[in-house]
């Protein structure tokens, strides 16, 4: 009787214990310690049973065929809490997803254990400390995702032995530091670096500081802190510019003084016209009596100025969007057509339309200004500005001065030659001044 009473109350015994954990499947242990760690609002975790030796049969869990656990997929499924060592053990895991839900703490330093894990995707949660070096160890990863956290820290070093790695993004996090340049974050686009308060895209001599500016985190750096690191595209025009400025620290004479030749003559047709215009006017024949002179000069004289007022916006959206010397050039070859179309007008309406249609195709001086600025330092851009204004207001000046100047020598030609005009003449050597 001792002896049944002693089995009876042993069976009792063992059935009150809790159910056992997976202690045959240490895959099971893991995923089940994770289980218990995270807080399941919508029961998405309600088929991880401790009672099944095999894992393979719970929802969101993938398995090879030997049934070792391969995938876990638990993204975007409304879990908190925070990531177990446990999960170390997945020797055969490749895929871990547990993106956009909540979950806090830190990153396991035994995920580097996993090496045969490809994608790690743990973007979009409350994650905080830093990125663990061992996950330099991670020979087979490819993607690693771990932005719209709370990391902190640098980069780790040890990220660049992964020659397998192919996409990294770490945006949106606290870190600091300097970028890996090299390996395969060679190839990584900047934008994966950067930060929502701030870019670590620095290398900073000085002792930095914090300043906080409304809602926005940002840090102010010394004045001697240099860009660590400059992305350039192939093909890429301003790329090419940049880089040729920061080759070269001096200044830029032969772009400067080209121009300076360019904005000299385009600024040639605007004013050189007033000293003739009036004659050019009476001889045209459009005015019924002197009186009326004035205001058919005024009418040519203003119809550049009109035409330009419509489009000077519209040529400089063309400009930003393809580029400044096309623009450039659109508005040299106008000068050379159009001018030479003034000086040859034989009436009235042809003056005035080819000067409008000068003035229309004249979008020269917001984009060579704009030229002026990108084709030096920063540091002469004072410079290259002021010579698009000294030479702009120079053939303001000498402008009226040739066109009355050639205007009277040739008045003395169309004389002796039959059906000469003297301001046929006037504007093509102009033009061909330009043209040189």
């Amino acid at each position: 009787m001792a002896v049944a009473a002693g089995v009876l109350a042993l069976v009792l015994a063992v059935a009150m214990l809790p159910p056992p954990l997976v202690s045959s499947n240490s895959e099971g242990d893991a995923l089940y310690a994770l289980r218990k760690s995270l807080t399941d609002p919508d029961n998405v975790l309600q088929s991880w049973d401790s009672t099944l030796v095999n894992p393979c049969t719970w929802f969101h869990i993938t398995c090879n065929q030997d049934n070792r656990v391969t995938r876990v997929d638990l993204g975007n499924s409304n879990l908190s809490g925070h990531l177990v060592p446990e999960l170390g053990r997945l020797e055969h895991l490749q895929y871990l997803e547990l993106y956009k839900n909540n979950i806090q703490g830190t990153i396991p330093t035994e995920f580097g254990n996993l090496k045969s894990l490809i994608s790690l995707d743990l973007y979009n949660n409350n994650i905080s400390g830093v990125i663990p070096p061992t996950l330099g160890k991670l020979k087979s990863l490819v993607f690693l995702r771990l932005n719209d956290n709370h990391l902190t820290g640098q980069i780790p070093r040890e990220l660049v032995k992964i020659s397998s790695l192919k996409v990294v993004d770490v945006s949106n996090n606290n870190l600091c530091g300097t970028i890996p340049t090299t390996g395969p974050f060679e190839h990584i686009p900047l934008n994966k670096y950067i930060l929502s308060t701030f870019f670590f895209l620095f290398s900073i001599s000085l002792n930095w500081f914090f300043v906080r500016e409304g809602s926005a985190s940002v840090f102010a750096m010394e004045a001697n802190a240099r860009p660590l690191l400059k992305m350039y595209h192939e093909n890429c025009p301003g790329c090419k510019q940049e880089q040729k400025n920061e080759l070269h620290r001096g200044v830029p004479h032969r772009e400067f003084f080209f121009i300076w030749v360019v904005t000299l003559f385009s600024s040639l047709p605007i004013s050189s016209l007033f000293p003739f215009l009036y004659f050019m006017i009476r001889g045209l024949h459009i005015a019924k009596s002197e009186e009326d002179i004035g205001f058919y000069a005024g009418s040519v004289g203003s119809a550049f100025m009109i035409g330009r007022a419509f489009t000077s916006v519209f040529w400089g959206i063309v400009a930003d969007r393809h580029g400044r010397k096309p623009v450039i050039v659109i508005s040299i070859i106008s000068v050379i057509v159009f001018n030479t179309l003034f000086g040859l007008s034989t009436s009235y309406w042809m003056a005035i339309i080819s000067r409008s249609l000068l003035g229309f195709f004249s979008g020269l001086l917001g984009p060579i200004k704009a030229y002026a600025s990108e084709v030096c330092r920063r540091e002469h851009q004072a410079l290259g500005l002021s010579l698009v204004s000294t030479s702009r207001g120079i053939g303001l000046i000498i402008g009226p001065a040739i066109g009355g100047f050639l205007a009277q020598v040739l008045t003395y030609l169309a004389s002796s030659i039959k059906n000469l005009y003297p301001y046929t003449c006037s504007h093509p050597l102009r033009t061909c001044a330009y043209i040189v």
